[in-house]
């Protein structure tokens, strides 16, 4: 990170020498953007769709995108429609008996 910094100008007062960055004392570091926001956004949209069982939403779309992915890494022949079938949740019925 330092190099990357010095190299392209962000710290101011560096220079090289040889190979070798000399970064002053005092030298000012930049404050990084804050992307862990963003992360912490979708995580949260995510965890939400998860909890409401939400079909269509990101988290659905993502089960069955990485459930279709591995098996066919592990030589599946199944397609994507068949995939997200078998994700779709089964209703049980309990019939009584008369």
């Amino acid at each position: 990170m330092a190099r990357n910094y010095c190299s392209t100008g962000k710290l101011k007062g560096t220079f090289l020498t040889g190979k070798t960055w000399n970064i002053p004392q005092d030298v000012v570091i930049p404050q990084k953007d804050n992307k862990k926001a963003i992360v912490n956004i979708l995580l949260h949209a995510l965890k939400e769709q998860k909890n409401m069982k939400m079909k269509g939403g990101i988290y659905h779309r993502t089960q069955i995108d990485l459930t279709y992915n591995s098996n066919k890494i592990e030589g599946s022949r199944l397609t994507h429609d068949q995939t997200s079938i078998f994700l779709k949740p089964i209703q049980l019925v309990h019939l009584k008996k008369a």
